[in-house]
C-alpha cells in the first residue's frame, strides 16, 4: 500500500508540474472475470484489498493539502458503478446482480476512496438493474449523495451520456441530458447533450434551474478547492516538467514499485536463487519484442523499452541465455 501511495504521489507531480489538474484515477472496480479487458487496471478480485487500495490511491494523488501543494492533484474515482462485473467480461456489458452483493463486495472500494477525499466520481457504462449508471437516480442521489454523503462533482465516462441512447432509456440525445442530470451528473465527457438542450430543459420545466446551479456550484466549489481562482495555471511549469517528467528518480520509483508489485510462486524446491549453471530458454514471439508498455501507455516510448531477453542478459550476466530466443 505504500508503494501504490508512493506510484499515485509521483503520477501526481508529473502530471501537475504538465499544467493538470485531475486524474481520472484510481480505478477500483473489483473484478473477478479475467475475459473482462479493463482487468489489466484493477487491484484484484479481492473486497477488502481494493478497498485499502483505493485509500492509498487518493492519499497519493491528493496529499494533505491539495489547495497549497501544487504538486498534487485532485483524484476521481471510477467508474461508479461494478464496472467490473460485465456479463461474460464484455465491455459496456449489463452488469446483473443482487443489491446485498452490490454493497458488501463493490461499492466499499469507491466509498473508501471517498472517505479518504476523492474530490470527483466518474459514472460507468454498464446498467445497475437495469439503469444505465449514468442516468440512474437511485445510484447516484440515494446512494452516492445521500448514503455516502458526497457533495463533490460526478463526472460522465467518455461519452456516457449520449450512450444511454443505445441502451434504449433514451429517444434522444435531450432525454439523455435530462436523465443525467437528474442523477445529478455534473459534467458531461465529449458528448454535447448538456450543452445542446439543458437550457431548452429548464424552459420546458422538465428540469430545474436549480439543478443546473448546484452542478455548477459543485465545479467552481473543486475548482476554489484546487486554488485555481487564485492561480488560474496551478503547477505548469516547463522547467519544472523537464526536471520531474520521467527523471531519474521517478523512473528508479517505478522500477522499485514494480519490484514490489511481482507476485512470485512460493520457493518450496529452493529453485531461487538460479544457480550459475542453469540455462534459461526464454520462449515466444514477445521474448525480444519492445511492444512491452501496456494498452495505457500511449505516451511511452517503445524504443526505450527493454525487451525481456535483452533485460534478462542485463541482470544475470552469470546465467547462461540462449542468443537467440525460440519464436514459438
Amino acid at each position: 500500500l505504500a508503494a501504490a501511495e508512493r506510484m499515485a504521489s509521483v503520477s501526481a507531480k508529473e502530471a501537475a508540474v504538465s499544467g493538470l489538474h485531475v486524474t481520472f484515477s484510481p480505478m477500483v472496480d473489483l473484478v473477478r472475470d479475467p475475459r473482462w479487458g479493463r482487468v489489466m487496471e484493477s487491484t484484484g478480485e479481492d473486497a477488502f484489498l481494493n478497498a485499502r487500495f483505493a485509500e492509498a490511491f487518493v492519499k497519493g494523488y491528493q496529499g494533505t493539502d491539495l489547495a497549497n501543494d501544487f504538486f498534487r492533484v485532485a483524484a476521481c474515482v471510477k467508474h461508479f458503478a461494478a464496472y467490473g462485473a460485465a456479463i461474460a467480461g464484455r465491455d459496456y456489458n449489463t452488469v446483473n446482480m443482487s443489491e446485498r452483493q452490490l454493497r458488501d463486495q463493490y461499492l466499499p472500494g469507491y466509498k473508501a476512496a471517498l472517505d479518504a477525499g476523492a474530490k470527483l466520481v466518474m459514472t460507468s457504462f454498464n446498467t445497475v438493474d437495469g439503469i444505465p449508471a449514468t442516468g440512474n437516480e437511485w445510484l447516484f442521489k440515494q446512494v452516492l449523495r445521500n448514503e455516502f454523503g458526497f457533495d463533490g462533482v460526478v463526472i460522465s465516462d467518455w461519452g456516457a451520456v449520449k450512450e444511454m441512447i443505445p441502451h434504449g432509456v433514451a429517444a434522444s440525445e435531450k432525454e439523455a441530458a435530462q436523465l443525467a442530470m437528474n442523477a445529478t451528473v455534473d459534467i458531461e465527457m465529449m458528448t454535447t447533450c448538456y450543452s445542446h438542450y439543458l437550457a431548452e430543459l429548464i424552459a420546458e420545466g422538465k428540469i430545474k434551474e436549480a439543478q443546473l446551479d448546484e452542478a455548477v456550484l459543485r465545479i467552481l466549489t473543486l475548482k476554489n478547492e484546487l486554488g485555481l481562482f487564485e492561480h488560474p495555471f496551478r503547477g505548469a511549469n516547463e522547467e519544472l516538467e523537464a526536471q520531474h517528467v520521467l527523471s531519474k528518480e521517478h523512473r528508479q520509483a517505478a522500477r522499485e514499485v514494480a519490484q514490489q508489485s511481482i507476485v512470485l510462486l512460493k520457493n518450496e524446491q529452493e529453485v531461487l536463487p538460479l544457480k550459475s549453471e542453469l540455462t534459461i530458454g526464454i520462449i515466444g514471439p514477445a521474448a525480444s519484442s519492445q511492444d512491452i508498455l501496456g494498452a495505457w501507455s500511449w505516451q511511452g516510448r517503445q524504443a526505450e523499452a527493454t525487451s525481456l531477453t535483452v533485460g534478462a542478459r542485463h541482470y544475470s550476466k552469470q546465467l547462461h541465455i540462449a542468443k537467440e530466443p525460440c519464436d514459438y
